[in-house]
């Protein structure tokens, strides 16, 4: 399993994912015009609208690539900063 990463926007959605942050962030870019240059690594602090890079579950990464990233749910997976598919679902 290798790491593998997301542009997330807090509260609403995944705009792009990748297997390298430079990936996700080019991916995010297709579909969302406001994805910052400078965009920062999430370090814990849940600020609603705010766009950060997360390190995401191959899991989560291969729905998101299904259905796209408007539609899943997630939430903390258990490990320090990985993001994964939310239980409920």
């Amino acid at each position: 399993m290798s790491t593998k990463y997301a542009v997330y926007q807090y509260g609403y959605a995944i705009f792009g994912v990748g297997t390298t942050v430079d990936e996700a962030i080019e991916d995010a870019k297709i579909y969302a015009d406001n994805v910052p240059d400078d965009i920062e690594q999430y370090h814990g602090q849940n600020i609603d609208g705010e766009m950060s890079v997360i390190v995401i579950t191959d899991r989560l990464y291969y729905k998101v690539q299904e259905v796209g990233g408007s539609d899943v749910p997630i939430e903390h997976s258990g490990y320090p900063y990985v993001w994964d598919i939310a239980e409920d679902e």
